[in-house]
């Protein structure tokens, strides 16, 4: 059977929670790279995955730095006068430096030429393989030891920047989450709980993850905001997603003006297997880093208190064994990082088991950033 390499996007440690989702034994080979071994049809899966920009078929596994070797192993790959590229991930060698010029003067040798792409920062990017229909070669290194692939599929920039930029509404201050990282998270939550049929996310903003719950063949979802204007730009953001990717004709869509906390009494009891959410993480100028630390922490303890009722009443419509994904607020000081940790404290007095430890998300610089909890009702269903 192949093995192949999943390159990660802007959130790796979500994109390998991802991978491990659909493949329980993939592996972390670098930062920025996983690899599976078997069977598996990358162009299929890749349309699932949110965080994943290239899969590419094993050329070689992990081999020693021998740039003769390498040079054999990438020529025998290349079509001539066919645009290609190398892109490197890890901690590349110096022996490979260039290389790529070599490569060229071999086509140029034999008369029939070839063009490399420059790869930016080490990267060449998915939009630039699909333009210029580039024939890519990836390295992964790891200290004198290095991987070859040769890259199979990459991810669709247009279908994913039309459901960001093309949707008819958008609001920076009402669901945060990008499609992308929506996309993992349904995905992750899968893995957990097979077989999704209602999906609720309680703090719907624009739809974001129902959207994407629609993709990923949830037959359910049900979306629920105190916002008049978060529930008008979802039904709004829904109903063009259905005209122009038409997920399904037998998908119900439910769009509710309801309390997070007081969800139970809006829904049938027991009748959610999966609640997918970003909640409310407390005002922007948190993230502006104008409020004060003790201010912060008022903060922080009022959402507690609000996160623990949710997470009771979402008891009542979960049923058991149901999954709860939810991203919870990190504030960013400069002498120390505040989480909402009595949430997690109580789960398990609420009737939760905490799967896996939680996976940060957030640009670098960011003053606000986001921990995914995945937790399961019930006490006797395993964890990871």
């Amino acid at each position: 059977m192949d093995t192949w390499y999943f390159v990660y996007g802007r959130t790796p440690d979500l994109s390998h929670a991802e991978i491990l989702s659909f493949f329980p034994h993939a592996l972390r080979i670098s930062e920025n790279t996983g690899s599976v071994h078997g069977a598996l049809q990358p162009e299929n899966i890749h349309r699932l995955l949110g965080g994943t920009i290239k899969i590419a078929r094993e050329i070689s596994g992990s081999i020693d730095v021998d740039r003769d070797v390498f040079m054999r192993l990438i020529v025998r790959e290349l079509t001539p006068e066919k645009p290609f590229g190398i892109s490197r991930y890890g901690r590349a060698p110096d022996e490979l430096s260039g290389i790529e010029k070599d490569i060229k003067k071999f086509f140029s040798a034999t008369h029939t030429g070839i063009r490399y792409v420059t790869a930016k920062d080490g990267d060449i990017s998915s939009v630039v393989i699909t333009r210029e229909n580039v024939q890519e070669c990836i390295i992964i290194c790891d200290k004198k030891r290095c991987r070859i692939g040769k890259t199979v599929s990459v991810q669709d920039y247009e279908y994913w920047g039309k459901k960001d930029f093309g949707r008819p509404v958008a609001d920076a201050k009402s669901g945060m989450l990008p499609p992308k990282v929506s996309r993992m998270i349904v995905n992750i939550a899968r893995g957990y709980k097979k077989n999704i049929r209602t999906l609720l996310d309680p703090f719907c903003g624009m739809g974001t993850i129902l959207a994407e719950a629609l993709l990923t063949g949830c037959e359910n979802v049900i979306g629920s905001d105190t916002s008049e204007h978060a529930i008008s730009g979802a039904k709004q953001n829904l109903q063009w997603l259905n005209n122009e990717f038409q997920p399904s004709k037998n998908r119900t869509i439910s769009i509710l003006c309801a309390d997070a906390v007081h969800i139970s009494a809006h829904i049938p009891a027991l009748s959610v297997d999966a609640i997918v959410t970003e909640p409310y993480m407390g005002p922007t100028a948190i993230g502006e880093g104008t409020l004060s630390e003790s201010k912060a922490k008022d903060i922080l303890k009022g959402l507690e208190k609000m996160y623990i009722g949710c997470l009771r009443d979402w008891d009542k419509v979960l049923v058991a064994g149901g999954v709860i994904a939810i991203a919870l607020p990190v504030y960013i000081y400069p002498k120390c990082t505040y989480r909402v940790k009595k949430v997690i404290d109580t789960c398990e007095k609420l009737g939760y088991t905490l799967l896996c430890s939680p996976v940060l998300y957030g640009r670098d610089n960011a003053k606000v950033k986001r921990e995914f909890y995945f937790i399961r009702k019930g006490m006797n269903y395993g964890s990871c």
